[in-house]
């Protein structure tokens, strides 16, 4: 998590940063109070623990005002507490950084500080404030249309708030409860928790907390079609609100009260609301109110019939909430990569570890027969020098010599079994390495195949969200035209019929895309071999596009056989990404299939650069490539060979330098594989 600011009072730094801030939050802040607190808190000599708690104060004050100029100021609170050691401000400022994020409407890093807090809270057994942590996340799926899970939490914090008698949590909670039933469409629920917590807040005088239970009972009369009651909820909420300075649920209460416009067909008040929210929204940072904006935009003038602006705000609606979306699946997309990285460092310690395991046992064995024959050596040693002393007795001395050498050629023989055992385990120690290398490549393999297998299936998922809204405005158009311009639709029925071509191309790829990113490990089910080669050709089409030939020549014959249809998918698209990549320029790739009685043949042939005779049995090896460094890993044909040899199938390969390479494939056809 980024430290931005570290406070130190009276010092250059802490000058020179008070006078940055100062310089970018005049434009943003009209009350001069607000200045004034700011700069007293950053230069005065105060303890960390009294400006954590000012700062966590000055956040929650304004996070639904300047939302993303306060962030700063969470980071802050969150470092100074760390500093101290402080674990219950520590999880404050969390709570009080995931309240920015969910203004901001970065819902998932809201989610993350939230249970940051909460995790901290239970550590320190602190079981009665953990009601905001519970009431906080419920806040987010709420809002992430999660309402079944998001009401078990508010009932959780509910749960606690009920032992400690606190009246302004009590309110709090009750208005999100009722919120959770109204998304459950149970109305009848809803009003009841809402009104709950409205009456206990005009009994406590908490002004803040009646807009937004006003405001939410305008969103339930708006759902039972009492736009009259939901008028006058939206106005109160309002009224309130602007005496607040409060912009975030301004801004809220007017595009509500644009919508009930709409459905009444006052379009000019209507608009005079979204105008106003409009300027609101340039003055903050509020990327889940900006979306409700411009989709209420949208539906105005789509009401207006002025379908170009329509489309206009539709498609700033779709790009901004694209965004958020892919900065969510870049942020996954990387916990997943560090995941699988983590994954292969353990591994790469296991493997170290059992190396130096044997080292060090075959290093003892060594000591120990090294120790046994120096001993033998100094008892020859001395035996000898008793012989020159003692001349008496030198033939018993002789018999001595003689049974020491008989020992001595017992331990040789020792030491010509031990020596076959450290070969033994050599050969078993290469053969586990192998082992940990084969296994290693399996493992990149499928953690490379499940983020992939990930990013493909969000990728496909997110086409097709814009390719649904293209196609129906397509349909728009061709209906406006035939019924409204009929005399010009002659002219433009070829620009829709190349848009319905665009269209369909796209969806072939996602369907491509799906065929590719197939996890499952059944090898037992039917594959069309043709199908399987035309959507690797579909995903290669920026390959091959103007730049190789493919010429297909394919059996009568249906070519199915038995396998698993994503591992082939992997096999000839790799196979087919070596032959686009062979061809520097332009060429042909030339695909034949055969029927041959058990088996089907699949030939493919390129015109590229060729492969070295000394290369051609060295293809399939892991880590084997001949491109130039950086550009390929040498596992391609080494995963799509173990895939051909699981489906009991054969590749083999002719190849002649700057003439081409071809690839032949048999694969059984009936022959039922077993299951993996």
């Amino acid at each position: 998590m980024p430290r931005i600011i570290k406070l130190f009072p009276f010092s250059m730094k802490n000058l020179l940063l008070t006078v940055s801030i100062c310089l970018i939050l005049i434009p943003g802040f009209s009350q001069p109070n607000v200045l004034d607190s700011l700069n007293k808190l950053l230069i005065q000599d105060s303890s960390d623990s009294v400006k954590i708690d000012k700062l966590n104060q000055f956040i929650f004050q304004y996070a639904p005002v300047h939302p993303e100029l306060v962030l700063i100021y969470a980071d802050t609170a969150i470092n100074l507490s760390e500093k101290m050691g402080d674990s219950n401000r520590l999880s404050f400022s969390f709570n009080r950084k995931g309240v920015v994020l969910y203004y901001l409407g970065d819902y998932n890093g809201s989610l993350e500080n939230y249970f940051l807090a909460l995790s901290i809270k239970e550590k320190s057994g602190k079981k009665d404030e953990i009601w905001r942590e519970y009431n906080n996340v419920g806040l987010v799926l709420r809002n992430l249309n999660q309402n079944a899970e998001a009401l078990a939490y508010f009932n959780m914090a509910m749960a606690i708030i009920e032992k400690t008698g606190d009246k302004k949590a009590e309110a709090v909670v009750w208005n999100n409860i009722g919120i959770s039933y109204r998304g459950l469409k149970k109305q009848e629920e809803a009003k009841i928790a809402l009104n709950k917590a409205y009456q206990i807040n005009a009994v406590i005088g908490a002004k803040q907390s009646m807009a937004q239970d006003l405001n939410n009972l305008g969103n339930l009369s708006k759902d039972e079609n009492d736009l009259a009651a939901a008028i006058n909820y939206y106005n109160q909420s309002l009224e309130i609100n602007r005496t607040l300075y409060n912009k975030y649920e301004e801004i809220q209460n007017l595009t509500n009260l644009a919508e009930v416009y709409l459905s009444l067909k006052e379009y000019g008040s209507a608009k005079v609301y979204l105008e106003n929210a409009e300027a609101l929204l340039h003055q903050m940072r509020a990327d889940q109110l900006k979306l409700d904006h411009l989709n209420v935009f949208s539906s105005y003038y789509s009401q207006l019939n002025q379908f170009e602006k329509a489309l206009t705000y539709k498609e700033n609606y779709v790009k901004m909430r694209d965004s958020i979306f892919y900065a969510s699946r870049v942020k996954q997309f990387d916990q997943l990569k560090t995941l699988a990285n983590t994954e292969k460092e353990i591994q790469k310690l296991e493997f170290l570890k059992k190396i130096n395991s044997i080292q060090e046992e075959k290093i003892k064995n060594q000591k120990i027969i090294q120790i046994g024959t120096w001993l033998m050596i100094l008892l020859i040693l001395f035996l000898f020098f008793n012989v020159r002393r003692n001349l008496k007795v030198k033939k018993k001395l002789n018999l001595s010599l003689s049974e020491y050498s008989g020992e001595l050629s017992n331990v040789n023989e020792e030491l010509h079994a031990t020596n076959e055992e450290l070969r033994s385990e050599q050969k078993k120690l290469q053969e586990t390495i192998q082992t940990l290398k084969d296994t290693q490549n399996q493992l990149i393999h499928s953690e490379k195949m499940a983020s992939l297998g990930l990013l493909a299936a969000g990728v496909a998922h997110e086409i097709n969200n814009p390719l649904n809204f293209i196609q129906g405005g397509i349909f728009m158009l061709e209906t406006y035209f035939n019924e409204n311009l009929k005399e010009h639709l002659e002219k433009v029925a070829p620009i829709i019929s190349s848009m319905y071509v665009g269209v369909n191309r796209t969806a072939a790829i996602v369907t491509s895309l799906n065929h590719y990113s197939r996890q499952d490990d059944q090898l037992g089910l039917e594959c069309n071999i043709h199908t399987i080669i035309d959507n690797c050709l579909v995903m290669l089409q920026s390959e091959t596009k103007n730049r190789i030939e493919i010429v297909k020549d394919y059996t009568p014959v249906t070519p199915n056989v038995t396998g698993n249809e994503g591992k082939l998918h992997q096999a000839f698209l790799n196979i087919l990404t070596n032959a686009c990549h062979a061809i520097e320029n332009n060429g042909t790739i030339t695909i034949t299939t055969k029927d041959e009685l058990d088996h089907l043949l699949i030939e493919i042939a390129d015109t590229g650069c060729g492969i070295n005779k000394g290369d051609i049995t060295k293809i399939m090896d892991p880590f084997f490539t001949t491109k130039d460094p950086g550009k390929g890993t040498g596992l391609g044909l080494s995963i799509t060979y173990n895939i051909i040899q699981d489906h009991q199938g054969t590749i083999d390969y002719e190849s002649q330098i700057n003439e081409g390479t071809k690839v032949i494939v048999k694969l059984p056809k009936n022959k039922t594989a077993p299951l993996q």
